[in-house]
C-alpha cells in the first residue's frame, strides 16, 4: 500500500519511510498493519484523528484501536508484570546504585537542555536532572557499568523496550513543578519505579492522582494529560522506562521498530517526569 509522505519529512527520509512500510506490508500483510497504517496517515495529516478521550492528545503518533485509559495495572499484561516485578525485586540495589553513581556529577544531565515551552514552570533546567542508562534507544555504556543490577534488568527486558525509548533515573529537585502536558506516542507505556519519594510529591494522569510508593512501580499512558511535582525540601527520584504498549501485535511492533530506525531523531522528546 502506498502512503503519501508530504514535505513534513526530507525527500530522502520520506522515500525510506515509504520503502520500509512497503517492505513490512509485504512481510506481514496489510490487514495486520492496518492500525499502524492509519496511525501514520493521522500523523501525516491524511486522516483526521478520532480521540475517544478528551484528555488524550499524542503529540506525534496515535495508533487507533489501542486501549484508551490513562492508568494500567502492573499485572494487567504478562510483559508489564515481567518488567515491574524484575525492577521491584532489585529496588534496594537500584537505590544504592543511583546514590553511588549520582555522586559523580559528570554522570548527570539536564533532562531538557535549554528552555522548553512545554515545561514553562521550570525556572532552571537543573531542576529536572537525569542519570541516563538508555537515551533515544541507545545505551549509555558508562552509566550502565555504574549501575550493574539495573543494567542487567534493562538487558533482560530489551525486546519489550520501545525502540527509541529511554531508561533513566529521573530527578526532580525540591520545589519542582512540571505543568500538565502530553507526550509523543500511544504505542508505548511509561513505567515509574519509585526510588526516593519524600512527602509532598505527586503525579496525576488523565485527571487521576496516584501515589508513588518506594520500591513499587506504576504504569501509565503519557499521551494523556499528566503532571508531576515535588513540593518537598528533598529530592525525588524515580526510575523511568519506556515499553511497547502490550496490546500491540508482534507484527505491529516489528513495523514500528523499522519505521523508528528509518526516521532520524531531531532531539529527545520528553517523557513523563
Amino acid at each position: 500500500m502506498a502512503i503519501h509522505i508530504p514535505e513534513l519529512l526530507s525527500p530522502e527520509t520520506a522515500e525510506k519511510v515509504q520503502s520500509v512500510l512497503s517492505d513490512c506490508i509485504a512481510k506481514h500483510g496489510e490487514a495486520k498493519l492496518q492500525r499502524v497504517i492509519e496511525g501514520l496517515q493521522i500523523a501525516l495529516g491524511q486522516r483526521e484523528a478520532q480521540y475517544p478521550h478528551p484528555l488524550q492528545r499524542p503529540e506525534l503518533l496515535y495508533i487507533p484501536g489501542l486501549p484508551v485509559k490513562p492508568w494500567y495495572s502492573p499485572d494487567e499484561y504478562p510483559s508489564l508484570q515481567l518488567v515491574t516485578r524484575r525492577l521491584e525485586a532489585i529496588s534496594s540495589a537500584m537505590r544504592e546504585e543511583y546514590l553511588r553513581a549520582s555522586a559523580e556529577q559528570s554522570r548527570m544531565a539536564t533532562y531538557m537542555p535549554g528552555r522548553n515551552a512545554k515545561f514553562h514552570t521550570l525556572e532552571d533546567e537543573m531542576q529536572w536532572m537525569a542519570l541516563f542508562l538508555r537515551k533515544e534507544g541507545k545505551l549509555h555504556a558508562r552509566n550502565m557499568q555504574a549501575c550493574p543490577e539495573t543494567a542487567r534488568v534493562i538487558d533482560e527486558v530489551a525486546p519489550l523496550l520501545m525502540a527509541d525509548g529511554e531508561a533513566f533515573f529521573s530527578v526532580l529537585k525540591p520545589g519542582t513543578v512540571l505543568p500538565p502536558h502530553h507526550d509523543a506516542a500511544n504505542c508505548k507505556l511509561t513505567l515509574h519505579m519509585a526510588v526516593i519519594v519524600p512527602p509532598d510529591c505527586g503525579i496525576r494522569v488523565g485527571g487521576e492522582e496516584r501515589p508513588w510508593s518506594e520500591g513499587r512501580c506504576i504504569v501509565f499512558d503519557d499521551t494523556f494529560l499528566h503532571e508531576a511535582w515535588n513540593k518537598s525540601a528533598q529530592t525525588r527520584v524515580c526510575f523511568i522506562l519506556d515499553v511497547w504498549h502490550p496490546a500491540l501485535t508482534e507484527e505491529e511492533v516489528d513495523t514500528l521498530r523499522a519505521l523508528v530506525a528509518a526516521v532520524p531523531r531531531k532531539g529527545a522528546q520528553a517523557t513523563a517526569a
